[in-house]
């Protein structure tokens, strides 16, 4: 079986290539703790969304920042709890594509502030 290529994007604004079985997301597990997950429809037939299907239901299940500022990209309007994979569209046997490279070379790698960010109030009065 020929493995594809995807991104685990974590709601703290880091991303992780992944791996998996193209007719298996067994290998996915070993990054994330989940029993089921649910496939998030985008308006990009290249572009594939899985999350954990208890995601919201978790406690402690932070809203995950990319799917508030990457996934609207996709037709995604809806915050997204936990983890998020992405990978290619399918195949014409229904089977789970590779993340196309133009579509990796528009995400950013963090999107988490540089060192030496700072936050500041504002005084609006």
């Amino acid at each position: 079986m020929s493995k594809v290529s995807g991104l685990l994007l974590l709601p703290n604004g880091t991303r992780k290539d992944v791996t998996c079985d193209a007719g298996s997301f067994d290998d996915l597990r070993q990054h994330v703790d989940f029993q089921w997950f649910d496939v998030v429809r985008t308006e990009n037939p290249e572009v594939s969304v899985f999350v954990d299907d208890e995601g919201l239901l978790k406690e402690d299940n932070p809203i995950n920042i990319w799917s508030i500022v990457l996934l609207p990209e996709f037709g995604i309007a809806q915050p997204l709890a936990g983890p998020v994979f992405l990978f290619g569209g399918t195949n014409d046997v229904g089977e789970m594509l590779s993340l196309p490279q133009d579509v990796l070379d528009k995400i950013p790698s963090t999107l988490r502030p540089a060192a030496g960010f700072e936050v500041r109030m504002v005084d609006l009065d």
